[in-house]
């Protein structure tokens, strides 16, 4: 992420909670539909994601421009949440 100006150092992941689900208009998932409980309030999207562990640096380079792509993609194409 650095070669691209994101500094993650100190960064961690984070549970995905029903809190944060609930305050959301999109929720996206890389770990499959059934990660979160959406109440139908939400828009959800689940995109696969190829595990990045023990990839080099061009099949990580890969996984972060699809990512990239589609996040892209969302934020031009905003659909209305269902309800």
């Amino acid at each position: 992420m650095a070669e691209v100006g994101i500094d993650l150092t100190g960064r961690t992941s984070k549970q995905l909670t029903d809190a944060a689900v609930c305050d959301s208009a999109v929720v996206v998932t890389t770990s499959g539909p059934d990660a979160v409980t959406v109440t139908g309030e939400q828009r959800h999207e689940d995109w696969p994601v190829e595990d990045v562990a023990g990839k080099d640096a061009g099949a990580l380079r890969a996984i972060h421009d699809d990512i990239r792509a589609r996040a892209e993609d969302l934020a031009a194409h905003p659909l209305p949440a269902p309800g």
